[in-house]
């Protein structure tokens, strides 16, 4: 019964401490601070968003903190994918990472880096433990964490890479070849069977050595 509290908060049908009712103590305060973030976007758009969605938004913030706390820090992200889905293609994962990986370029500090990275993580987990608290394939989950897990490591080397060579020079080989630093993944992210309480191991070596 717990996911019609979201439901019912989205369509202002009833008083919010008649509400809070339906929630366990324990998730009370969390739940009307998810209410209270997102009420302020989706104002109007109440009647746009499909029940089914509304359902299954409910069960995944009555089963999860972590996505009762980035839905509080990214109510931008639980609209969209009210309006629109949530989309099960890892490549659509990628194509972001594209995208954020050259916006990544332009950041000068590591800090920044560092908090871009942190934020698209979360956003996208949110995201991906929506849909696997809502009945997903565990596979498309493992693969979809996979990809992202991934694709992060990559940004984030390709950033350092370059930091780094502003800040020593080139790394080559006693050839006078330009090296990379290669990322070698070990475990479940190397078979892409990341899991939400994977750790992940990974080798970091040069071409040359």
């Amino acid at each position: 019964m717990i996911e019609y509290y979201v439901y019912y908060v989205f369509m202002a049908a009833i008083n919010k401490e008649k509400l809070l009712k339906l929630v366990p103590e324990l998730l009370s305060s969390e739940m009307d601070e998810v209410a209270n973030a997102l009420s302020t976007h989706i104002e109007g758009d109440q009647d746009c968003f499909d029940t089914a969605r509304l359902s299954d938004l409910g069960k995944a913030l009555a089963c999860s903190p972590f996505v009762q706390a980035q839905a509080s820090c990214f109510p931008g992200v639980i609209v969209q994918g009210l309006r629109n889905g949530i989309s099960s293609d890892s490549m659509a994962i990628d194509d972001q990472l594209q995208s954020f990986t050259h916006d990544t370029f332009l950041l000068t500090e590591e800090a920044d880096v560092m908090r871009a990275l942190r934020t698209f993580r979360n956003q996208h987990m949110l995201q991906i433990a929506w849909r696997d608290l809502a009945g997903a394939e565990v596979s498309d989950i493992l693969q979809q964490l996979s990809a992202l897990a991934d694709g992060l490591i990559q940004c984030a080397v390709v950033w350092s890479h370059q930091a780094a060579c502003k800040r020593w020079g080139v790394p080559r080989d006693d050839q006078g070849r330009e090296q990379k630093l290669m990322v070698i993944a070990m475990g479940k992210l190397g078979a892409r069977e990341l899991n939400f309480s994977s750790d992940i191991d990974l080798i970091f070596c040069y071409p040359s050595a």
